[in-house]
């Protein structure tokens, strides 16, 4: 794999994280935290 292979997976990565924890706060009803998290994703998933 070539570097930019490699970044877009792990932005791919990232927003997967992302999308967890997003889930995850609003399991909590933290839904500030799942915004900002939600954000987050899609930055990632753009970026790659």
């Amino acid at each position: 794999m070539d570097i930019y292979s490699n970044l877009s997976t792990y932005r791919l990565e990232q927003a997967e994280q992302c999308l967890r924890s997003a889930k995850t706060l609003i399991s909590v009803n933290d839904f500030m935290g799942a915004a900002n998290r939600s954000y987050y994703c899609v930055f990632n998933a753009i970026k790659s």
